[in-house]
């Protein structure tokens, strides 16, 4: 490197970390991952600011990151950590360093395992739908068919917000997974990504319950994403 990417011992560790965004732009990296990376950056130059590449010890980065996660939580601070390492791995690239000081970080736990989710049994599910259909707050704001298909499919939400008529099979009552609605920084939230992951691309079997309401829900969906993006819609 050289000129205004020259990197040194007295580098900022910040100028490292947008050096590192700008190159995952060039390689491709996914909008909504630039996106969690520039937020968790944001974040983290309190912490780092004013560190310089001589004094990015891992000590020192252990500490920052802790305090990190004392703040904003442990899977922000995993993220600081993983776009510190490919921060201060331009340094050993540049023989700065001899090694990346990230690598003898200890792994960051949380502090609380989570719970997970509490099944329902049949009864409890049958309450819900129930409640659902007779909630006035959700016919008003045309939720009751997406929460169905959220609640029949496990669907993400936008995975859900993505779908396209032509994803729904109603001969084998199924929806194909094939995409999903992002939210990119200062855009609106119309971006409809494809799956950059393959394996996100998936066929789903409808329950009784969805089938016999699937167009409704899809209809509602196009309504419901047409409010969101402000009238822009996205072809459902």
């Amino acid at each position: 490197m050289s000129g205004a990417d020259a990197v040194g011992l007295e580098t900022l560790v910040t100028e490292l970390l947008e050096q590192h965004l700008i190159r995952l732009v060039e390689d491709g990296r996914s909008p909504v991952t630039l996106t969690t990376y520039r937020f968790a950056v944001g974040k983290l130059q309190k912490f780092i600011g004013g560190v310089r590449v001589g004094e990015a010890s891992p000590a020192r980065i252990d500490a920052a990151l802790r305090s990190m996660r004392a703040a904003h939580g442990t899977t922000m601070a995993r993220q600081a950590k993983t776009i510190l390492r490919g921060a201060l791995q331009l340094a050993v690239m540049a023989n700065v360093l001899g090694s990346n000081p990230v690598r003898d970080v200890q792994p960051l736990r949380s502090k609380t395992q989570p719970e997970g989710a509490v099944g329902l049994t049949s009864d409890q599910l049958r309450e819900l739908l129930q409640k659902l259909q007779m909630s006035k707050f959700c016919k008003d704001h045309d939720l009751v068919d997406p929460v169905t298909l959220l609640i029949a499919t496990g669907l993400r939400r936008s995975e859900l917000l993505g779908m396209h008529w032509t994803d729904y099979d109603d001969r084998a009552c199924t929806l194909t997974v094939s995409g999903k609605v992002v939210r990119v920084r200062r855009r609106r939230p119309s971006t409809r990504g494809r799956d950059q992951v393959r394996r996100g691309r998936r066929t789903v079997p409808l329950p009784r319950f969805a089938v016999d309401a699937a167009e409704p829900p899809l209809a509602a969906l196009s309504r419901l994403v047409f409010r969101m993006v402000g009238g822009h819609g996205l072809g459902l």
